[in-house]
């Protein structure tokens, strides 16, 4: 009986130690995609507005225009 429990217990180790992987395999994530867009809004009757804003897959970079109908401007960059 005794020789039983052991021979068990050495096929369950030796089970264990075979379906564990012996290679790591590294993890890859897509590369980031850069794209680039510009709209323009025209209201004939008040106000106006464009954006555009591209990025390299990493950063954007863009600017919002604000056309008012007094003739003003607002404009940031980010």
């Amino acid at each position: 009986m005794f020789l039983k429990v052991i021979a068990a217990l050495v096929m369950i180790a030796v089970g264990a130690v075979l379906s564990s992987p012996d290679v790591y395999e590294p993890t890859y994530y897509p590369a980031p995609i850069p794209y680039y867009f510009d709209y323009n809004v025209y209201d004939a009757y008040g106000g106006s507005h464009r954006r555009t804003e591209h990025s390299d897959g990493y950063s954007s970079h863009g600017q919002y225009d604000v056309y008012y109908p007094g003739g003003s401007t607002a404009s940031r960059k980010y």
